[in-house]
């Protein structure tokens, strides 16, 4: 089933609520959030990069922003952001084992 979202209404509950996966230092370092960092809504890992590969991959979904970041390898690159402000639009698609989240950015194109 796919879900469009118009508006980005992404329903962020305090961190307090949601469980969060234990994120490890060098990611943290990476997202630029400390360990006692309040501002992490939800953080969770994945096995598929950005451009489909597999990988591993953190998101960080703060009060503020869509965090992304992508081991290279050797370490993990620069943090991929997008302000929630300028979140045009969000899908959802639920598959096997896992699903799917494309958040598309005002003003770029594909």
């Amino acid at each position: 089933m796919n879900r469009r979202l118009s508006q980005p209404n992404l329903g962020l509950e305090p961190a307090s609520d949601i469980a969060l996966e234990p994120v490890p230092p060098r990611v943290r370092s990476a997202l630029g959030i400390d360990a006692s960092s309040a501002d992490a809504r939800l953080c969770l890992s994945t096995r598929l990069m950005l451009d489909g590969r597999f990988g591993e991959a953190w998101v960080l979904v703060s009060a503020d922003s869509i965090a992304v970041v992508e081991s290279n390898g050797s370490g993990f690159g620069s943090a991929r952001r997008v302000a929630l402000s300028d979140v045009e639009s969000v899908y959802i698609r639920r598959v096997t084992g896992g699903g799917i989240v494309v958040v598309n950015e005002r003003g770029a194109h594909n």
